[in-house]
């Protein structure tokens, strides 16, 4: 079995959350802080927050979108330290040398290929 062709299922750890459910937490984030910063300001930011026409709601949507690309990334990131999920070339190399394995590396139509052999580079 090769696990670039049967992947497992990523963790759920790694998942990135959905923009409604994020959108929804960065606004109570935000009505939090303000809450602290200056309690006053409050029902008036809110009530900025749940009308789609304000400026910032609409930066508030970008810095969400912002926020989840970011996560997505270092999602991927993570992902790459553990060998069945590793894709990038660099990071295959250095978890496998943090296992203490040889990667065996072929070039397509290599007549020494044994079928043991797991790796072929295209």
């Amino acid at each position: 079995m090769f696990p670039h062709q049967h992947p497992l299922p990523k963790p759920e750890l790694m998942s990135t959350p959905g923009f409604e459910t994020l959108f929804a937490q960065i606004k109570q984030d935000v009505l939090s802080h303000i809450r602290q910063l200056s309690p006053t300001d409050e029902a008036a930011v809110k009530q900025t927050l749940e009308n789609q026409a304000e400026i910032l709601t609409k930066f508030t949507q970008a810095f969400t979108i912002v926020l989840q690309n970011h996560t997505r990334q270092i999602n991927q990131q993570a992902l790459q330290m553990f060998g069945m999920y590793a894709t990038d070339d660099e990071a295959v190399y250095v978890t496998a040398s943090q296992l203490g394995v040889k990667r065996l590396a072929l070039e397509v139509g290599d007549t020494r290929a044994k079928a043991s052999d797991v790796m072929i580079r295209n």
